[in-house]
């Protein structure tokens, strides 16, 4: 199975930090992992070794619109079974856009419990196949 993470953190710590972990774990079951992340993060170099390629590529936010367009490329490119992502910091929106629009199943791990507009948990909740 080959799973596609979305990890837009800048630093190495909290979210990105967990993301190294399940892609150790995952890596250790025979899964092959692809990253992508923000140019200039951390997790960039630290998921290496347990991913089959890492995209750093750039993302300026929660309003970077242009994100859907690399991300879908990369999704073409790399075929995956499954889009997790893992990031708030416009990943989660916006990912779950490319996914979508690709027609590949996306997971979005949720870590805080910061209440958001139910006008938007409508629209945005509908772009994921499942929200942990």
């Amino acid at each position: 199975m080959k799973v596609l993470h979305v990890e837009t953190g800048k630093k190495l710590f909290g979210g990105p930090l967990q993301v190294c972990y399940l892609l150790r774990g995952l890596h250790e079951q025979g899964l092959q992992n692809i990253l992508v992340c923000s140019e200039g993060s951390a997790i960039a170099s630290a998921a290496r070794d347990m991913t089959a390629r890492v995209y750093a590529v750039p993302m300026s936010g929660d309003l970077d619109v242009g994100f859907v367009r690399r991300l879908r490329r990369i999704i073409l490119a790399e075929s995956p079974d499954l889009i997790h992502l893992h990031s708030r910091r416009g990943a989660d929106f916006l990912g779950g856009i490319a996914g979508r629009l690709e027609k590949v199943p996306v997971v979005l791990s949720r870590r805080v419990d910061n209440p958001e507009p139910r006008w938007w948990v409508a629209v945005k909740y509908r772009l994921y196949d499942r929200v942990i």
